[in-house]
């Protein structure tokens, strides 16, 4: 696992999983239970949902559950913190540099 990953993951343990959590009528649900998701490690026991609630066009919120590898926890934090407030174009925009 990347150094930058594994400090993060550990800012997150101590400071707390910001995102998790789930959202009651979210307007967007993702559900990947039974899936194999290669970055929850390709096993079908792990899964990711991501609960989106928007407004005006853009993410006024957004959560996420999941039992992954610290990895993906990481990923999915810096998913939601960096989608979280944008309009949706922009939220679309995102790519993996801005990780």
């Amino acid at each position: 696992m990347d150094e930058l990953v594994i400090k993060y993951y550990r800012k997150m343990c101590r400071e707390g999983f910001a995102y998790a959590g789930s959202l009651e009528n979210p307007a967007v649900y993702l559900d990947t239970v039974g899936e194999k998701l290669r970055i929850c490690g390709m096993s079908a026991h792990y899964y990711m949902n991501i609960f989106i609630n928007i407004s005006n066009n853009g993410i006024r919120e957004i959560k996420y559950l999941c039992t992954c590898d610290p990895t993906a926890n990481v990923v999915v934090e810096v998913m939601c913190k960096l989608a979280r407030g944008k309009p949706i174009t922009e939220a679309k925009a995102i790519t993996t540099d801005s990780f």
